[in-house]
């Protein structure tokens, strides 16, 4: 899930002896996301080179699962960023017990500038705690390392 941060500097950084005032009301997660749609929703209007069952030969199948691959590395985008990204929208999904934030990376498709921009990164993230989160503990004296 990711690194729960009890403040935004983290306790080595702290002069010996700080304390907080009061105790954190949030924390906030550290983790890599990526989009998690599956290849049929993330290419959709792409045509990528179909793969070919080993019942066709194993030659064939395996050139199959190249072109695929060589393919996807000029044509289809990352799951987790666009390099050549130029417009990123962000939104909030669900209700209040739910909520989620959603950021959409666009652009163009890589065979055809000139294609109109869509969504080729979709990514969300919970913006509430999980049940195997917590909140976080200021330290007590003695336990700053």
């Amino acid at each position: 899930m990711g690194d729960v941060l009890a403040a935004p500097i983290e306790r080595p950084g702290w002069y010996p002896g700080t304390r907080p005032r009061r105790p954190p009301d949030w924390a906030y997660r550290r983790s890599l996301l990526e989009d998690e749609r599956a290849d049929l929703d993330r290419l959709v209007g792409l045509a990528p080179p179909a793969l070919r069952p080993v019942t066709e030969g194993l030659g064939v199948m395996a050139q199959s699962v190249a072109s695929r691959v060589q393919w996807q590395g000029a044509h289809a985008p990352g799951r987790r960023w666009i390099p050549r990204a130029n417009v990123g929208i962000v939104s909030f999904q669900g209700a209040a017990e739910s909520l989620a934030v959603r950021h959409s990376l666009y652009t163009f498709d890589l065979s055809d500038p000139a294609s109109p921009g869509r969504p080729y990164v979709v990514v969300d993230a919970a913006l509430t705690a999980g049940d195997d989160e917590t909140m976080p503990v200021v330290p007590s004296e003695g336990d700053l390392s």
